[in-house]
């Protein structure tokens, strides 16, 4: 846990990849900073059946549409896309919007209203993972291609 004023604790590694949530108290401005090199290389979490919070682990330019979370994740049609695993990315108004892969058209739509997601649309750097079946399954987190050159 963080504190204002207090000592720092020990070297702790964080695995972004788990998701990572900080609640900072108070109006007053504090900092965190994180060691490490940039992620290049793909990466992994498994998640389970329910809400899976995911760190995208890339400095930069990770999309809905260049990650690589359409070979994993279960897709589903616009009448049934409730059975569909779906992305939760957080909004600038605190709310989230949720994106399924739909599989009539193998593009992202906003289940909100069935509309496609907006081209290379960035992710930041942690969002939720919902997944409808009780079956585990391996999400793999590609590179965007200028990291992998």
């Amino acid at each position: 846990m963080l504190r204002r004023h207090r000592p720092a604790g020990p070297r702790v590694p964080l695995i972004y990849s788990d998701g990572l949530i900080i609640r900072k108290r108070g109006s007053a401005a504090s900092g965190l900073s994180l060691y490490g090199t940039v992620r290049d290389q793909s990466a992994s979490v498994v998640i389970r059946q329910g809400m899976n919070m995911v760190g995208t682990t890339f400095a930069a330019s990770a999309t809905l549409q260049n990650i690589g979370f359409e070979k994993s994740l279960t897709p589903a049609t616009s009448e049934n896309r409730a059975k569909a695993d779906s992305i939760w990315l957080p909004t600038s108004t605190g709310n989230f919007d949720r994106y399924y892969l739909n599989s009539e058209t193998s593009a992202w739509h906003n289940a909100a209203n069935n509309q496609p997601a907006p081209a290379k649309l960035l992710l930041p750097t942690g969002i939720i993972v919902q997944r409808i079946s009780p079956k585990p399954v391996n999400l793999k987190l590609n590179p965007p291609i200028r990291f992998s050159d």
